[in-house]
């Protein structure tokens, strides 16, 4: 089964996205008290998933205002013109190369 790429705002997938990332973020960035539940930052962004069948095997959170309004300016951006990717996960199960290269693409599409 293939796997496919949307923004997302099913709650059951949405909740395997922010246990897949508290599972990941605690065991491979070593941050035992890392809390994946959604938080207000979700809530006001996107959640671009990738998904195989009903299973969520990744995501990322699409975020305006930015908290690094200082180094926008710096490089002469327009902070409403640009956007963050937080909390990027893919399941080290099915993570490739190629699909943090199709994730990376499907990202671009979603924040335009």
């Amino acid at each position: 089964m293939s796997i496919r790429f949307e923004l997302c705002s099913d709650s059951n997938l949405l909740a395997q996205y922010y246990e897949l990332r508290e599972q990941c973020f605690r065991r491979e960035l070593g941050l035992p008290d890392f809390d994946g539940g959604e938080d207000d930052r979700d809530r006001a962004g996107h959640i671009l998933i990738a998904r195989r069948g009903d299973r969520c095997v990744g995501g990322a959170r699409i975020a305006s205002g930015a908290p690094v309004s200082e180094q926008l300016n710096e490089l002469d951006l327009v902070e409403d013109a640009c956007c963050m990717w937080e909390r990027f996960v893919i399941d080290p199960e099915v993570r490739t190369v190629q699909l943090v290269r199709d994730f990376c693409a499907k990202l671009i599409d979603a924040s335009r």
